[in-house]
């Protein structure tokens, strides 16, 4: 979704039991413009995202997408 209220989407989606999976990501910054980051250092509220979904009912797959690069 590249314009919208993500959290809306995610609760009309999970309410009406539309969402097969969930590729769970977060980034911060805008295409072009923008880095993979770990899911708490994000734009996104992912906690927010994990309430709506227990809220209603969600009881897909939560698919947690690789790690941005590390240096260690």
């Amino acid at each position: 979704m590249a314009t919208g209220d993500v959290y809306a989407a995610v609760d009309r989606y999970s309410r009406a039991n539309r969402i097969g999976y969930i590729h769970f990501r977060n980034v911060r910054g805008r295409v072009p413009n923008y880095a993979e980051v770990f899911l708490d250092e994000g734009d996104l509220d992912m906690v927010k995202v994990v309430r709506i979904l227990r809220a209603n009912g969600y009881e897909g797959l939560l698919i947690p997408d690789h790690t941005p690069e590390m240096t260690c």
